[in-house]
């Protein structure tokens, strides 16, 4: 495994991998994602697809060669940017709780800048390639008082917010007319969803087209509605209000609802590059329910900026079903950096909606 030491002194190191060492994966596996009092949660997948984000760059700051916290950052290319067309997506943050125990509070969100003081010194001088001609981005919840501190210390702009919705269903049925892309009609989906994302910000193909799980819907042998599906599963530690409280202490117990939704283990789809051809809205749904009975999975996740045409496209779904009523609609915020793009590319990038990719949050 090639390292790069980025810095070095006494005790101290940041160095940079282009693979995870089991360390990192173990310590970002059992990172709690969300905020505290609302919904916080563990991914479950994360041992696998730490090894399959593209273009990463593993950072790990160590401290006598112990692991006190780590940031993954995924190099990628941008579709339709303004300027510039690259980006690092901050994908996976995490901090060794051994080392925030001690001290008093305030002590203790000092230590935890440290990682981030040294690895965005980096950031903004000499670890990237053009560097200076792309942005980092990250989603955060803002509620989350360390989220909020990340952005405003380290000078991250809030350029949107998008919101979480599911579709569910406890029996779905499979409609003949959907399917997994054929091979063949791949240049011609690349070409769909690139008009149909053409004024997004950030939006890219990469996760696109995984695992042979991109389905459509065909009416007359013509595409009328697509989606990228990525098996998830989370354990869920919290969740706020008195029906989240039951269903996190009884769901597993109950056997009808656990089919939907069982706190233990909460296996969903999470979803990327949705398209639907105008005028066809009504049929979307169709799409979706026939993914969950083809897959197996009775539910799928579904995130898009609350001033995108996608965000209305998923508010035409007539009905979503039992997970979005208590589960769903909960914000998250974009944020950018990068001090030498200028205000005019940050006002583009506030003024076009965000791409979600569902992959980087599954």
């Amino acid at each position: 495994m090639n390292k790069e030491v980025l810095f070095e002194r006494g005790g101290m190191s940041l160095v940079r991998t282009e693979e995870p060492e089991q360390d990192i994966v173990d310590l970002v596996s059992s990172t709690l994602f969300g905020t505290p009092g609302s919904i916080q949660y563990k991914h479950l997948d994360t041992p696998d697809y730490i090894h399959q984000v593209a273009n990463p760059y593993f950072l790990a700051l160590r401290r006598n060669g112990n692991l006190m916290g780590t940031i993954t950052i995924c190099e990628r290319p941008i579709l339709h940017a303004p300027s510039p067309t690259s980006a690092y997506h901050v994908r996976y943050f995490s901090f060794n709780e051994k080392f925030r125990r001690k001290g008093r509070e305030s002590q203790k969100r000092q230590k935890s800048n440290v990682l981030l003081d040294m690895i965005f010194n980096k950031l903004e001088h000499d670890s990237f390639p053009e560097e200076g001609n792309a942005v980092f981005y990250a989603y955060v919840e803002m509620e989350n008082v360390r989220s909020a501190e990340m952005c405003e210390r380290f000078g991250f702009q809030p350029v949107g917010e998008f919101t979480t919705s599911i579709f569910s269903r406890f029996y779905p049925k499979r409609d003949k007319n959907v399917d997994v892309l054929a091979k063949e009609d791949e240049a011609q989906m690349t070409g769909l969803l690139q008009d149909y994302y053409k004024d997004y910000g950030f939006y890219t193909l990469e996760n696109t087209f995984r695992n042979n799980q991109y389905f459509v819907l065909k009416e007359k042998g013509e595409i009328i509605a697509g989606i990228q599906v990525t098996p998830a599963h989370w354990v869920m530690e919290e969740m706020n209000g008195l029906t989240g409280k039951f269903i996190l202490n009884f769901g597993a117990k109950l056997p009808f609802l656990s089919k939907l939704f069982n706190p233990e283990k909460y296996s969903f789809l999470a979803s990327d590059s949705i398209y639907c051809k105008k005028g066809y809205e009504d049929r979307f749904s169709t799409l979706l329910e026939s993914v969950c009975a083809i897959t197996g999975y009775h539910s799928i996740n579904m995130w898009a900026d609350i001033t995108s045409s996608l965000h209305d496209l998923i508010d035409t779904i007539p009905s979503k079903g039992l997970l979005d009523k208590f589960a769903g609609n909960n914000k998250a915020t974009v944020i950018v950096k990068n001090s030498e793009v200028g205000e005019d590319v940050y006002k583009e990038i506030e003024r076009r909606p965000t791409y979600i990719s569902g992959f980087d949050l599954a």
